[in-house]
């Protein structure tokens, strides 16, 4: 079993032990869990944005269109769909909300097919 786990580490607080944090993960083996790779969460991430609309017919915010990498390119497609009258009639584009995520990349090693 693989399992993706997030560990919030307290850099300050390890610096004290003395200790790396691949030497910190090494108690996990005892129990059968192994570290085989990590990335800097930081580094791995970034945020999309989506546009959600009031929904009258469902009486709730449904997203409009597909997630975009930034916020300026969401809103901009959103006031596009708008402009040009592609929302249907149910859709009440004056409750509009602008929401972001984020979207973490997990990069295994290369394997020989």
């Amino acid at each position: 079993m693989k399992v993706f786990a997030i560990l919030e580490v307290d850099e300050k607080r390890l610096a004290e032990t003395g200790n790396t944090f691949e030497n910190e993960m090494q108690w996990t083996e005892e129990s059968g869990i192994s570290l085989v790779e990590y990335q800097n969460y930081d580094e791995c991430s970034e945020y999309e944005y989506q546009a959600f609309i009031w929904d009258s017919r469902e009486q709730k915010m449904i997203s409009d269109g597909r997630p975009m990498h930034t916020e300026e390119l969401c809103r901009s497609r959103l006031n596009e769909r708008i402009r040009e009258k592609l929302m249907p009639s149910y859709m009440d584009t004056n409750k509009v909300q602008i929401c972001k995520r984020t979207i973490t990349v997990v990069i295994g090693k290369w394997e020989v097919i």
